[in-house]
């Protein structure tokens, strides 16, 4: 009886842990942003920049087959890794951000003057973080 209750141990052991790896905390393993006509950056894993208005940006994240996408925290669509946004033509600072399977990533992007800019976003954007 022993050996029985062991087994079943075992068996219920090894369920539990394939079933904790495939529910372990999700990973977005890649992401990106192009387009526009971005200023201070320095490539497409930048994610805080400034743009101009009617710059049209395509921000993208692999590793999942659906996301869900956030202007401002406001639910834009669930699709695919990629979001394709049109910079507003008013003076802004927004928040971009896709979240998949409980990751997440953001970005940042302002068409603000430097005049006008928080000193907290010209501080990122200069590199100085």
């Amino acid at each position: 009886m022993n050996a029985k209750v062991r087994t079943m141990a075992l068996a219920c052991a090894i369920v539990l842990f394939i079933g904790g790896l495939a529910s372990a905390a999700p990973v977005i393993k890649d992401y990106s942003s192009t387009g526009g006509n971005p200023q201070n950056k320095t490539g497409p894993k930048d994610r805080m920049y400034l743009v101009r208005s009617g710059d049209r940006i395509t921000f993208s994240v692999q590793g999942y087959e659906k996301c869900v996408w956030f202007v401002d925290k406001v639910r834009q669509a669930e699709k695919s890794g990629a979001f394709a946004w049109t910079v507003p033509d008013k003076k802004g600072i927004w928040e971009i951000r896709a979240e998949a399977g409980g990751a997440w990533v953001e970005w940042a992007v302002s068409n603000l003057p430097k005049s006008e800019a928080p000193v907290i976003f010209d501080y990122f954007v200069n590199g100085k973080i």
